[in-house]
């Protein structure tokens, strides 16, 4: 299925190693911008986080162990460039795409590619009984 590939981008790693792996994530949005600030995440968690920022499944290959502090910025891009731009676009405009933030701010590279993941099917559902 189609998947994002997660690894460390050419110009090198610029994260730093955080004191304990908390896992910890905060993220915050407006109509045009974002940021996610990560406290002490180990490369799968961020991962796990970046899957549903993606809507698909990303896949740690950066062979990274330890926990890392994550600070990131990045554009929504929610409207059409060919449109007049409102204020959110503008504000948009500031901030690069969360594939170009990615390179830019953390070091690391989302890269589209075939593999596996996990997918989970449900057969059936039901409501449930009295107690």
């Amino acid at each position: 299925m189609p998947v994002y590939a997660l690894s460390v981008d050419k110009a090198g790693l610029k994260l730093k190693p955080a004191a304990e792996p908390l896992g910890n994530v905060n993220t915050n949005s407006g109509k045009a911008v974002a940021s996610l600030s990560g406290k002490g995440l180990t490369m799968r968690r961020f991962s796990d986080v970046l899957s549903s920022m993606v809507e698909r499944p990303v896949i740690d290959e950066t062979g990274l162990d330890g926990a890392f502090d994550v600070d990131l910025k990045y554009s929504l891009d929610l409207e059409d460039p060919s449109t007049t731009p409102t204020a959110a676009a503008k504000d948009a405009q500031a901030y690069p795409s969360l594939f170009t933030a990615m390179k830019e701010q953390p070091g690391l590279h989302l890269t589209g590619k075939k593999g596996q993941a996990t997918v989970w099917v449900v057969l059936r559902a039901e409501k449930p009984g009295e107690n």
